[in-house]
């Protein structure tokens, strides 16, 4: 398993931490990553695939 808290930001991995308004930042991205144990289908991966934007997801338990 690849532990990004390791991976430098020189490799493409930025954590930009909490925003109550996340769109002005995800339209910048390359990819939204969704990662989660529970939550099978999230609204974001909907509104993100909208506008065009590569998603990344885990499989849901």
């Amino acid at each position: 398993m690849l532990n990004l808290a390791n991976v430098s930001t020189r490799e493409g991995v930025v954590f930009k931490g909490f925003y109550t308004n996340v769109w002005s930042h995800i339209k910048e991205a390359d990819a939204l990553v969704l990662t989660s144990k529970y939550e099978g289908l999230g609204m974001v991966l909907i509104e993100a695939a909208a506008r065009g934007i590569s998603l990344i997801s885990s499989i849901a338990q």
